[in-house]
């Protein structure tokens, strides 16, 4: 005998949920009135809510003939690859089709909206009408017979975006091709940046850089791509339940066991999936009031977690992940970054434990301890020879001085390309010397002297050497440290960014937080959307001077200067913060990597030894005293009147005040009418250009 659900009973539910949501949003709506939220810890803790009906509970989809409203000859079709889509009436799908001809893609639609028969994609391969929520869509859609008759067979990945993500036909191709060239059985493309696009999974969801693409245990629900094979053979049984599918990002990965490199997010190519403030007019959401945002489970994701064991002790028996773990398993880096790891002695190190097929890769950069000796660094130290006099006191574009302390010349300094520039050498006197044919001349030191790089530099600019050869003949001073690693290109490409955009003060940014230690890791990080960054800080590790801003802003603050401490701020601050003189680059990078880190940020060595004895004592360590920066940056913002504020701009401020876009993106932006701007000056955000921008409610904000 079959038993049915009573739709008193499910009418209940609906009531009792939609009643339970109503109390909340009141309660926390009268606590913000009052400014009394003591009681919102209770109400929105996960337990108090898991011991309510949340929710509908989900059941089998049932499977309806669809009405089918264009189903092109597919023996016209040389294309393998199948893009499913779930559209309504905002759907941005007819953006994807911009250079259809070139696509290696088949498009089919499921519309839901209310144009009903009357909707039209002259470019899409398939059509069907449909109502209900996207996966349950897709899961009727995948027992049809067209389905088993069509699809299955002639194509072999399976990409289902939602209708809101903004990207180009060549992204998707892109997309394609790299997971079919790396074998992928669970993939998506990354998200381009934070100034657009949003997601509830955090920084590990946006693009990269250095990485081709990162393998790891978890895509995400809005973007996926199968392989036809895992689709057919495991996902569609998973939507059968599912409706928001909410829960199953975490099952896919669950299923296929792990695997070391068949997951992957795909930094090759990025999309964008709008934040709610650039979602077109009339956009709906069911996740804009799902409780599963607000910290707490739904009916339906405990239901798929329940049916197919997902949970927190086979996780870690089986593949030892974590419950609700976006591990990172490895990457596959990009060519220009693996050569700059090679450059720099850098080697990738792997982890012992065991994930499926496959060891855990961890992802630190470990650079090997190196003594130098004459057959390991045939080029250590440097003077100019005899033959240089021909090309001592020309003048260049770029002045590059270099501060060596033990013996290790960069490479990119011997490469030919570096001959256009002129360098000049800060050494011990004590080093032995070989000859660099394309130097100016070798500023000798007493090593028994300990003066930081920028003591050095103040020195250097004080010797006749430095007036008769070097002012007044250059354009810009380079000063990087000895340890930064950076190729010739990324040179070249800072001093010409420098130069058409008439920059005074810039840097490069660093490759990946990775390979490089720094105190502002963040807002030097590479942007890939970005050519350039107008803000308003630099780095001291290897700053690029205007020959005009460093005679008049940089060399009073060098007098009483040692390691650079506190410049990186004083220098924007002293020229007034103006918009458009003082960049990141972005449009290349470098690294920075065994840099001692700072005592105010990790208990030194003698600290932590002295806390285990007494801890082995039984005694109780004093506790500690607030750990504070150097004296050397705060002397000299005390001595130039450091005062930020006066300038209505916050104390050691670190602001994008502006940006050059990368064409490419530029080109993606507009295609989703979309446009990067500064607002207020300071902070970067995006504007819809087509209409009003959409405001966004107290709970979204």
């Amino acid at each position: 005998m079959r038993v049915c659900s009573s739709p008193i009973s499910n009418q209940q539910k609906l009531i009792g949920g939609l009643v339970a949501s109503a109390v909340l949003a009141f309660v926390v709506a009268f606590a913000k009135f009052n400014g009394d939220t003591s009681l919102l810890p209770a109400v929105l803790d996960r337990s108090f809510w898991n011991r309510r009906t949340l929710p509908v509970k989900p059941v089998a989809a049932p499977v309806r003939p669809p009405v089918v409203l264009k189903t092109c000859n597919w023996g016209d079709s040389h294309r393998h690859n199948l893009v499913i889509v779930i559209v309504g009436d905002t759907s941005e799908h007819e953006r994807w089709l911009d250079d259809s001809a070139s696509a290696n893609w088949d498009l089919a639609v499921i519309y839901y909206g209310k144009l009903k028969s009357a909707f039209t994609c002259e470019k899409c391969m398939h059509i069907e009408l449909g109502s209900g929520a996207k996966w349950k869509l897709i899961y009727q859609f995948t027992q049809s017979g067209a389905f088993a008759e069509h699809y299955v067979h002639r194509y072999t990945q399976v990409y289902i975006p939602d209708d809101d993500i903004v990207q180009l036909s060549s992204s998707i191709n892109r997309a394609f091709d790299i997971q079919e060239v790396y074998g992928l059985e669970l993939a998506q493309p990354s998200l381009c940046s934070r100034i657009e696009s949003d997601s509830v999974h955090g920084q590990g969801m946006y693009m990269e850089s250095p990485t081709v693409l990162r393998y790891g245990t978890f895509v995400e629900i809005m973007v996926p791509l199968f392989s036809m094979e895992f689709f057919k053979g495991n996902v569609t049984t998973t939507l059968s339940t599912s409706a928001s599918g909410h829960g199953l990002d975490w099952v896919w990965p669950f299923l296929l066991g792990y695997p070391q490199d068949k997951i992957a997010v795909i930094d090759d190519v990025c999309v964008i999936h709008p934040v709610k403030t650039l979602q077109r007019e009339g956009k709906t959401s069911m996740y804009d009031t799902n409780p599963h945002f607000l910290g707490w489970q739904t009916e339906e994701e405990k239901i798929q977690f329940e049916k197919y064991g997902y949970a927190a002790k086979p996780c870690q028996e089986k593949f030892g992940m974590g419950y609700l773990e976006r591990a990172r398993l490895g990457q596959i880096w990009q060519p220009w970054y693996a050569a700059l790891m090679e450059q720099g002695g850098l080697v990738e190190q792997s982890g012992t434990n065991r994930i499926a097929q496959g060891p855990r890769k961890g992802v630190t950069l470990v650079q090997p301890v190196f003594t130098p000796t004459p057959w390991q660094w045939p080029q250590t130290a440097l003077h100019a020879a005899p033959s240089q006099a021909s090309i001592q006191g020309r003048g260049a574009d770029l002045m590059i001085v270099l501060v060596i302390y033990d013996g290790r010349q960069p490479r990119w300094l011997t490469e030919p390309a570096a001959e256009a520039w002129n360098v000049v050498i800060v050494a011990p006197h004590d080093l032995d010397i070989v000859t660099c044919p394309h130097c100016l001349f070798v500023h000798r030191y007493n090593s028994t002297q300990k003066m930081g790089r920028y003591q050095h530099l103040y020195q250097l600019m004080q010797t006749g050497m430095w007036d008769d050869l070097v002012v007044d003949k250059h354009k810009y001073l380079y000063f990087p440290e000895e340890g930064v690693i950076q190729d010739v290109s990324a040179i070249t490409t800072l001093l010409q960014l420098s130069m058409d955009n008439r920059l005074d003060l810039a840097h490069l940014t660093w490759c990946s937080a990775l390979d490089t230690q720094s105190d502002f890791m963040m807002y030097m990080l590479i942007s890939p959307v970005v050519v350039l960054r107008y803000g308003t800080y630099v780095d001291t590790a290897a700053p690029l001077f205007s020959w005009s801003f460093l005679q008049q802003i940089v060399l009073p603050t060098l007098v009483e200067a040692q390691t650079g401490e506190g410049l990186g701020f004083l220098w924007p601050y002293l020229a007034g913060y103006p918009m458009d003189k003082i960049a990141v680059i972005d449009a290349a990078c470098a690294m920075r990597p065994g840099r001692p880190t700072m005592p105010w940020v990790t208990p030194q060595p003698k600290q932590l030894k002295l806390q285990m004895l007494l801890q082995n004592k039984k005694e109780t360590p004093p506790s500690p005293e607030p750990l504070k920066p150097g004296n050397e940056g705060l002397a000299q913002m005390k001595k130039f009147g450091y005062d930020p504020l006066a300038l209505g701009k916050p104390v050691k401020t670190k602001q994008v005040v502006g940006f050059v876009e990368q064409p490419w993106y530029t080109r993606l932006m507009e295609s989703g009418s979309f446009q990067a701007v500064s607002l207020h000056k300071w902070q970067v955000t995006a504007v819809r250009t087509d209409q009003e921008p959409v405001k966004q409610t107290s709970q979204q904000q």
